[in-house]
């Protein structure tokens, strides 16, 4: 038997009989509740013949070749050990005992068993099986060594990331990686390796995929981390190995079978002193190890009970995350609500903005026109009063000739009822009598030219009072949009700090619980595409990986400097424009490395000076990976919803 197995699942095998060894005894064991028991052996009868029949044991991940740099990193990270552990020393693949531990494991109690053996099978048995560091210690606890360089730290992470982690990933939930995963790989990216609890890391796949074959979610029955598990068994109990592991008959407890063999040999040659002596030392070992065991299943006891205390929390934070699902839906039907309200009214306040803006643009206009016409009409009635003053100052000369003429004319008619006169002096009075005629003429017709101009004016003071009143109250229509034009402001400033804060929740969200497969994510605008970086060095440069690693951590504080700013400001179709300067003697530094490299380093620098271009620090901005843009508010909330539903569908 081998790692290498047809993936073609073989027929479906009936379930195991009751009393096949590999199953857990009848009994529940001390500290494991009856109905616990039976429901784990009951799915044990089920499962246990297909694993018997179509488990596939891959090999482990080809162990690393580390250099000095990468063989310092990994001591400060713990995982040196490890990654020299010689999985072969446990011998031959064994499916039937992976099998059965991983038919037969009870998550709730992290225990097993194996050929009738119980095994606990817990983060602690794992990281002393395989040489890990303790769960719950990382790095972060006694510090990196004193002159360690992070980038090795960094280096030697991510070498780890890709060898142990990431490549038993690659054929399994269509390339996707589970969020505690992607978190992890987030971290070492960040340089915080030291942080990564890598133990538990491990463990949690161990167990998913265990879950996944005993769900029988993986159709081609392949368990990447067999060897680990076999590991596990060798080094818990070392005496399973001993006998064969197909044809052996049923096996019996080794007490017992020593018993057998003592009975017989005392029945055949009971004169037989040295065999007798060897098979009591063998009788009394075998019960100081029986006593051993039961100081062991007393601490197992205890354990147990400490791990239901667990699962009880873990079933009322199960409640609690129900209830912050429900809560979390019921928020998100009220966002969508107030968020469609919100987009109809300030579609409705756009609208009335524009509206107000061309009755402002129209009342300024209509005022402008009117404040024309009053300046006319005040100039007009200036105009009319002065004509008018003119021809009372005419009127009054004439009714002075007037009146000297009918003096005249008085005198004359005194002159001639006192006698007859002459013929020339009558001739006068007739001419005078044709100029008094013609003076009331004139007069007349100035007294008709001075009422026209009374009621011109009278009509002039009256479109001036018209004028007036309407200015009036265009200023007030002109207050009223200004207060309104203000009250929008507000309104419109509240609504973009409350959207600010709905993106920042978003950020979190979508930092916690994506993946970096997803279409809508975080993307960290600045940061320098550390794969694409080292690609394009190893085409480019054929540097080794520590120096890749040190040339990309340069770049990247290059890019974040303050200081550095290796723009010019140009004129663009008349609009001031900000392009790279060909003078910098950095970036001609970097395009010594290629262009290639000289994008990589341009793109990161392009969107760190967009989004802060004083701070200079990267920034976490909601991201359309597939469409390589922006991400909307409405992309990254429909995004959240479906991963919801999805995952509600999958509980």
């Amino acid at each position: 038997m081998g790692y290498a197995e047809s993936k073609k699942p073989k027929p479906q095998a009936p379930p195991a009989d009751d009393d096949d060894p590999d199953l857990p005894p009848l009994e529940a064991p001390p500290g494991i509740a009856w109905p616990l028991h039976d429901w784990n052996r009951a799915g044990a009868v089920e499962r246990l013949p297909g694993f018997r029949t179509n488990l596939r044991l891959l090999p482990p991940p080809v162990a690393m070749a580390p250099s000095a740099v990468g063989r310092a990193g990994l001591r400060a990270l713990g995982l040196l050990d490890f990654v020299r552990l010689d999985l072969s020393s446990s011998g031959t693949p064994r499916r039937d005992l992976v099998a059965a531990l991983i038919a037969n494991f009870l998550p709730t109690r992290e225990w097993s068993y194996v050929r009738g053996a119980s095994l606990q099978v817990s983060p602690g048995t794992f990281a002393d099986a395989l040489s890990l560091p303790a769960p719950g210690r990382t790095s972060i606890d006694h510090g990196l060594p004193p002159g360690l360089d992070p980038a090795a730290v960094a280096y030697a992470a991510t070498k780890f990331m890709n060898v142990y982690i990431m490549a038993p990933l690659e054929g399994t939930n269509e390339g996707r990686l589970p969020s505690y995963v992607d978190s992890a790989a987030r971290m070492v990216k960040d340089g915080k390796a030291h942080t990564v609890d890598w133990t538990l890391l491990i463990w949690r796949l161990v167990v998913d995929e265990m879950f996944d074959l005993r769900k029988g979610t993986r159709a081609d029955w392949a368990c990447h981390y067999a060897a680990y598990l076999q590991r596990l068994i060798w080094v818990k109990r070392p005496d399973l190995f001993f006998p064969p592991p197909a044809d052996a008959l049923p096996e019996q407890p080794a007490l017992q079978r020593l018993q057998q063999a003592w009975k017989s040999h005392r029945s055949e040659a009971g004169d037989n002193k040295k065999f007798y002596s060897e098979l009591e030392s063998k009788m009394r070992e075998l019960e100081e190890r029986s006593k051993l065991n039961d100081e062991r299943s007393k601490q197992i006891d205890a354990t147990s009970e400490q791990l239901k205390v667990w699962s009880m929390e873990l079933v009322a934070k199960s409640k609690q995350i129900d209830a912050l699902a429900a809560q979390c839906d019921y928020d998100r039907r009220n966002l969508n609500k107030e968020k469609k309200m919100l987009r109809n009214e300030m579609q409705a306040i756009e609208s009335r903005n524009k509206a107000l803006t061309s009755k402002e643009s129209e009342s300024k206009d209509e005022l402008q026109r009117l404040r024309k016409e009053l300046a006319e009409v005040k100039g007009l009635a200036q105009k009319v009063q002065k004509e008018f003053m003119d021809v009372s100052k005419q009127l009054a000369h004439s009714q002075e000739e007037v009146h000297a003429m009918e003096l005249l004319y008085q005198t004359l008619v005194t002159k001639e009822s006192e006698g007859n006169k002459e013929l020339k002096e009558r001739n006068e009075l007739i001419d005078v009598s044709k100029q008094l005629a013609n003076l009331q003429a004139e007069m007349h017709v100035l007294e008709s030219f001075n009422q026209a101009l009374v009621a011109k004016e009278r009509k002039s003071r009256d479109e001036l009072q018209c004028i007036q009143k309407k200015m009036s109250d265009v200023s007030e229509e002109n207050e009223a949009l200004v207060s309104l034009n203000q009250v929008l402001t507000i309104r419109e400033l509240r609504s973009n700090n409350e959207l600010q804060v709905i993106r920042k929740l978003l950020k979190d969200g979508l930092l916690k619980f994506t993946n970096g497969r997803a279409n809508i994510g975080i993307k960290r605008m600045g940061e320098l595409d550390l794969k694409a970086f080292a690609d394009a060095c190893r085409r480019n440069l054929s540097q080794e990986d520590a120096e890749v690693a040190l040339l990309c951590s340069k770049w990247q504080a290059e890019v974040t400097n303050p200081k550095w700013h290796p723009f010019k400001v140009v004129m663009i179709n008349g609009k001031a424009t900000e392009i790279f300067s060909d003078d910098d003697d950095k970036l001609r530094k970097l395009k010594e490395h290629g262009e290639e490299i000289y994008n990589l380093v341009s793109k990161a620098l392009l969107e760190i000076h967009e989004c802060n271009p004083s701070g200079r620090f990267v920034e976490s901005e909601l991201w359309n990976f597939k469409e390589d843009r922006k991400a909307t508010l409405e992309e990254a909330i429909q995004f959240i919803l479906k991963q919801w539903q999805s995952h509600k569908r999958k509980r």
